[in-house]
């Protein structure tokens, strides 16, 4: 759902932006007004893994050594 907020935010406002500019933005500055380079820190991951144990009922367990079968 977040996504589909999102994509409608940015389209009201680039069509906002054409109306008030009486023309399209261009491409690249749409493309580009990202920030940070998109990778989480482990902190974050540690956090993610949490709230899916929980929302599956999976506990989570401490990372050891493979056990060979």
């Amino acid at each position: 759902m977040d996504r589909d907020v999102t994509v409608a935010w940015h389209t009201v406002r680039i069509y906002f932006e054409a109306k008030s500019k009486k023309r399209l933005p261009s491409l690249k500055s749409q493309l580009t007004r990202q920030t940070g380079d998109g990778k989480q820190s482990r902190g974050q991951l540690k956090s993610m893994l949490g709230v899916l144990s929980e929302q599956y009922g999976i506990p989570l367990r401490r990372a050891g050594k493979a056990v060979a079968v």
